[in-house]
């Protein structure tokens, strides 16, 4: 079986430098890389960056104009030559085996879509570790990213997933252009009836935000796809997803009750410092660092306020400003 690496690209020149010499040495050899570029300032920096690959690897590099990443895939899918598919951001890195181990499966069990657990890229700083831990841990979105248990309510993700020329050609791939696209999609392979399988040996490391305003914009822009979800897949909407909201009501109402009244205040405290005492424990004995314990409570602060400001924001545009929504979801 001949796979097509799919890559949307913007602006991350530095970023395709490392995932093209992750794939340098795959084991596995029978794969092409496409790369859709949407046009940036960055371009003629990418494409001097990508020339010295084309030696080692099999590379098509199309250039495109704000296709969003979605559509990208798409165009990318029309272009390749493989049987499978297989997408990643441009932000992750490969073992030398990535490609062998997913050959390996298919092979023995094969699958129409597949998805692939992600590890914390090396070097990472202090705040990403702690970016990590947010969105990884049971304390904060469930654990269930690349949680073996939980394959029944598993939808892979477009940072590591892979899918047969069958899906393309039967769903049409990808309907939305930006963030939350690859959930919609997931959706979508569901109804259709294709088995979905996590890959757990087909993992990538993945670079997380380094710092703070970089976290609390991307859970704001998630906050704000879940409600572009919604608009394809009225049950997309589940209790869990209003968490974050929950908490930002419920501590602005902390915030009231401390002008009324000190000891209303303190009680209604306790529950905030009960479940952050969980995640600095957690996150300090998992990274064996206080200091990443630290800062994973404010990471997970900043995770449940503008994750849940996103939803809300996301409902306020889509009923009264729909074109001005769509364009907060572009980059």
């Amino acid at each position: 079986m001949s796979y097509s690496f799919i890559v949307p690209l913007f602006r991350r020149y530095d970023e395709i430098v490392v995932l093209l010499e992750s794939m340098k040495p795959q084991t596995n050899k029978d794969f092409e890389i496409i790369i859709v570029e949407d046009i940036s300032e960055y371009s003629e920096k990418i494409h001097e960056a990508i020339v010295p690959f084309k030696q080692y690897l099999d590379i098509k590099h199309h250039k495109t104009s704000k296709l969003g990443a979605g559509i990208a895939r798409n165009f990318g899918m029309q272009k390749a030559k493989g049987d499978y598919y297989i997408f990643l951001d441009s932000d992750v890195i490969l073992d030398k085996d990535y490609l062998e181990q997913v050959d390996i499966f298919l092979k023995n069990n094969y699958v129409d879509c597949y998805g692939g657990p992600e590890k914390l890229y090396p070097n990472s700083n202090i705040f990403q570790k702690s970016f990590d831990y947010c969105l990884t841990s049971f304390f904060t979105t469930g654990g269930i990213r690349g949680n073996k248990t939980r394959v029944d309510n598993f939808y892979p993700r477009t940072i590591n997933m892979g899918v047969s020329k069958e899906v393309f050609i039967r769903t049409g791939g990808f309907k939305m252009a930006w963030m939350g696209e690859d959930v919609e999609f997931g959706k979508r392979i569901v109804a259709g009836g294709f088995k979905i399988a996590l890959i757990d040996k087909a993992y990538v490391y993945h670079k997380r935000k380094d710092s703070i305003r970089g976290f609390c914009k991307q859970m704001h822009r998630i906050g704000m796809s879940r409600v572009n979800i919604y608009d394809l897949h009225s049950d997309s909407l589940s209790v869990i997803h209003f968490v974050p909201l929950l908490f930002c009501c419920y501590f602005l109402c902390i915030i009231a009750v401390f002008f009324w009244d000190l000891g209303t205040f303190m009680l209604y405290l306790v529950p905030i410092y009960v479940y952050f005492t969980f995640v600095f424990f957690d996150s300090s004995i998992r990274s064996r660092n206080l200091l990443v314990g630290v800062l994973s409570v404010i990471s997970t602060f900043c995770l449940l306020i503008f994750h849940g400001l996103g939803l809300v924001e996301g409902f306020f545009w889509r009923f009264f400003d729909r074109d001005k929504f769509m364009k907060k979801m572009q980059r």
